[in-house]
């Protein structure tokens, strides 16, 4: 079967500059906590339910990821310490380990690796994810060990303040 990408930066967090707090464990803010549920019942709603989540285990990623998490049937979960941190290359390495029986992943981490890397699995180099942004790409590969630079389409790259906060 093909394969669906979503690839979601994680929400609004607390300023780096306004909390004695580390750049890791920053949380999501009350939009940014609002904002990743819209994007779980969006995510849910357009039947993209992932098989996968892998998340940055930063506390503003975890955050958004268990939100959507909770609105799509709470599927299996990686927090990967890796994502913090990782370059696209890394991220793409990951993408291609996946076993094949998963035909929807979910990524939430940071820029600018999540901007780089829908550049790279799609030919354009003009992404822009803001905070709880989704960018929902598709291939024709049935393998994720198949997956090189250009195989994917932007389907769509959604805002959650375009959408009705309603489910």
């Amino acid at each position: 079967m093909a394969k669906t990408l979503l690839v979601l930066r994680h929400g609004k967090a607390e300023p780096a500059e306004s909390v004695d707090k580390a750049d890791f464990d920053r949380v999501l803010t009350e939009r940014g906590e609002s904002n990743s549920l819209v994007m779980g019942d969006f995510i849910s709603r357009k039947g993209m339910k992932p098989d996968l989540i892998i998340s940055s285990i930063a506390a503003r990623a975890l955050g958004t990821a268990r939100n959507v998490a909770s609105r799509c049937g709470n599927p299996e979960m990686d927090e990967n310490e890796h994502m913090y941190g990782a370059y696209s290359a890394d991220m793409l390495d990951m993408i291609m380990a996946l076993d094949d029986s998963y035909d929807t992943v979910l990524l939430v981490g940071h820029n600018p690796a999540l901007e780089n890397l829908v550049d790279e699995l799609t030919d354009s180099y003009d992404t822009v994810l803001k905070t709880c942004s989704l960018a929902i790409l598709k291939t024709t590969k049935k393998s994720w060990s198949e997956i090189m630079h250009g195989d994917f389409k932007v389907i769509a790259i959604q805002n959650p303040r375009d959408l009705d906060p309603t489910p």
